[in-house]
């Protein structure tokens, strides 16, 4: 009810006692009837919502979002569903540290509600270098084609997953283990640590 809308909902649950009318062989215990009560009060719908605190990179995600529900019943999973949407975009574009939070005001009037979504965006990290370890056998170039972070770019979740993928697609290494350090303001490495699989002869 409350993802419909329906903030105040309140559901009431009772127990109450049967009597079995066939007694079966081998069935125990006391046959209990639960019965629900349902309180909906007032269906509150979404009357604004706005970003503060942004860049306005999330700008087009906000008015595709709002064109939707704009009138609709508030829906909490939708909401939520924006913000992490949201959070997602400012991730793509380095800035790896998002806070985010949500602050809904109501019209008890009117039934409708308007939220604000705060955004806390922190600093922007750029890839520094690139360092490989653990290819004995495979050439440097071959895994660094497979690497879609550049040096001097915005580092991305989804970049440094793809790149796991495509080294491990290369079905040459065991292990993959991509990871970011350093403790300059803005400017990480990215060490790649290879674990190789043996090759045939050894295997055999």
């Amino acid at each position: 009810f409350v993802s419909q809308g329906y903030l105040d909902a309140q559901v009431t649950l009772r127990s109450r006692t049967m009597r079995p009318s066939i007694r079966l062989s081998g069935r125990y215990g006391v046959p209990v009837k639960l019965e629900a009560e349902v309180e909906l009060g007032p269906r509150v719908n979404l009357n604004s919502l706005q970003v503060l605190g942004g860049l306005g990179i999330e700008q087009n995600i906000v008015e595709d979002w709002l064109n939707m529900h704009r009138g609709q019943p508030l829906s909490a999973q939708n909401t939520l569903r924006l913000e992490q949407q949201i959070i997602e975009v400012y991730e793509e574009a380095g800035f790896l540290e998002v806070e985010a939070e949500l602050i809904t005001t109501r019209d008890q009037i009117k039934n409708t509600a308007n939220i604000d979504i705060r955004l806390t965006p922190g600093q922007p990290v750029q890839l520094r270098s690139i360092v490989i370890r653990g290819n004995h056998r495979t050439k440097r170039h071959v895994v660094e084609r497979e690497v879609v972070l550049e040096v001097g770019q915005p580092v991305s979740p989804s970049r440094l997953a793809n790149t796991r993928s495509n080294l491990y697609n290369l079905d040459l290494f065991r292990l993959v283990s991509p990871d970011l350090v350093g403790d300059e303001l803005g400017a990480q490495d990215l060490i790649i640590r290879l674990q190789e699989r043996p090759n045939i002869l050894l295997e055999a």
